[in-house]
């Protein structure tokens, strides 16, 4: 399967951003290495236009999941990967 952006599933690097207070996503992006998902991954650092929380997925090709999660008042929560 081809993404939106012409990129195959197999290559494919997928970050998707969900805040409270913008009915739910708040953004999808793709990549297509390893490097540059990591880079853009690692530049979400905060509450972005989230009210009270935020959560950011780095889907890997191979499903891996990373997630950030930001709460009101505090600087990070929760980095995980699974």
């Amino acid at each position: 399967m081809i993404s939106k952006n012409g990129i195959p599933d197999d290559e494919l690097y997928v970050i998707k951003v969900y805040e409270d207070g913008t009915n739910g996503k708040a953004g999808y992006f793709e990549y297509n290495n390893a490097l540059d998902a990591v880079n853009a991954f690692n530049r979400f650092v905060d509450l972005g236009d989230a009210k009270e929380t935020r959560a950011v997925y780095l889907i890997e090709p191979n499903e891996k999941i990373h997630t950030r999660m930001f709460m009101r008042g505090e600087k990070e929560v929760l980095t995980a990967m699974s």
